[in-house]
């Protein structure tokens, strides 16, 4: 597939890894590229313009591309794999009628409910089945743990060699294993069940992969 990018992009060949920073919010939005939506923001629930809107487009043979109207400067969604139609978009929080998502660091903006060829995942439910691996953030020197609690005793700490699969969420903590079916893990030190904190004081802590 052919696909004219407007933004600069690392391509992987076999996973692609998300954005990690700023606030965690409650989950991901998860944008249907296959039905070319058309994603409308606004400054506040109660305008009846949109600040700038999101094109999601055909072009030519097969190709896609996204782009913003009017240009939305410093736009770095989540992810962005045109290639493999992966486009996701960070959510802040959710009202009855409407999502507030990121579209930078700090900038935010209303989407309603309604917009079609959206999909709305907390955390939980996004991390444990919609997700490939996950491995070390920079800057995070995780404990892994035999029971879901800082008084467990530590398995290992976790190495930038490690690639985990999820098995299941609690709270902030999730339990997971070495990841053998990517065999993107590196480790000598296996952990065959052992749990992590993956959120702490409205950060994500662990870095996440989807399969490309």
């Amino acid at each position: 597939m052919r696909t004219l990018l407007i933004f600069t992009l690392l391509l992987l060949t076999t996973v692609c890894k998300a954005q990690n920073r700023g606030k965690i919010g409650v989950g991901i939005l998860t944008i249907d590229i296959e039905r070319y939506p058309v994603l409308k923001l606004y400054s506040d629930t109660n305008s009846n313009v949109p600040n700038t809107t999101i094109f999601v487009k055909k072009v030519k043979q097969d190709g896609v591309v996204v782009n913003t109207v009017p240009q939305l400067k410093g736009f770095t969604p989540e992810a962005l794999w045109l290639d493999y139609y992966i486009f996701l978009l960070r959510v802040e929080k959710v009202s009855p009628n409407w999502f507030k998502v990121f579209v930078s660091d700090h900038t935010t903006f209303w989407l309603g409910k309604s917009t079609k060829g959206v999909r709305f995942d907390t955390w939980p439910v996004f991390l444990k089945s919609h997700i490939s691996a996950l491995f070390k953030l920079d800057g995070y020197d995780l404990d892994i743990k035999l029971a879901p609690s800082d008084k467990a005793k530590t398995i290992k700490k976790m190495e930038e060699k490690d690639c985990f699969e999820v098995l299941e969420v609690r709270g902030d903590w999730m339990r997971i294993r070495t990841n053998t079916g990517l065999e993107c893990s590196e480790t000598e030190r296996p952990v065959r069940s052992g749990w992590i904190r993956w959120r702490k004081a409205d950060r994500l802590q662990v870095g996440y992969t989807q399969t490309c």
